[in-house]
């Protein structure tokens, strides 16, 4: 074999450093550039996750404040005895203001079940039918939080436009 002129070394060489070009840039360039574009999309996908995450955070914290609120409400603070008396008191306060005539009211016996107390009042009332309905939302919404257990309304004479009303009240407290 004759020795290379010096044209054919460059031309050799540029045939070679082509070939090492494009070996090294479909070998190492372009697997490099794919792994960092799926590490791009991994990050973004984390930092979106992230984010939700932290925006959940922030409502749990706002969550945790409502939820301190209503276990402050539902925080039993006194004797049973004390409790069923001031429910009693309640009761008969949210009917003077209404305009009810409570006919008959008793306490039940209070009920310790798992991690809660139920105490319960049997009512026996008469009353128009939208003096009794205001009543009743009075009782179950905010600050008072009663839960009808049992309503019966029945009319007690068809010419008379007042209706006699026997419900059972409750009320969940945590000791």
């Amino acid at each position: 074999m004759r020795p290379l002129s010096n044209r054919e070394r460059s031309i050799l060489f540029l045939c070679i450093l082509t070939v090492l070009i494009f070996i090294g840039y479909n070998g190492v360039v372009q697997p490099l550039r794919r792994k960092t574009e799926t590490l791009k999309e991994r990050v973004n996908s984390s930092e979106q996750k992230l984010k939700k995450q932290f925006s959940v955070l922030e409502k749990s914290k706002s969550g945790n404040k409502e939820y301190e609120q209503y276990l402050a409400i539902f925080r039993q603070s006194a004797s049973d005895g004390q409790i069923m008396s001031s429910i009693l008191s309640e009761i008969e306060s949210v009917a003077r203001e209404n305009g009810m005539r409570i006919a008959d009211m008793k306490p039940k016996k209070v009920k310790h079940i798992d991690f809660y107390n139920n105490f319960s009042v049997t009512l026996a009332m008469s009353g128009q039918l939208t003096d009794i309905v205001k009543f009743l939302y009075i009782l179950q919404n905010q600050p008072h939080f009663f839960n009808i257990e049992e309503l019966v309304i029945e009319k007690n004479s068809p010419r008379a436009p007042t209706l006699d009303c026997r419900l059972v009240l409750d009320r969940i407290l945590i000791p």
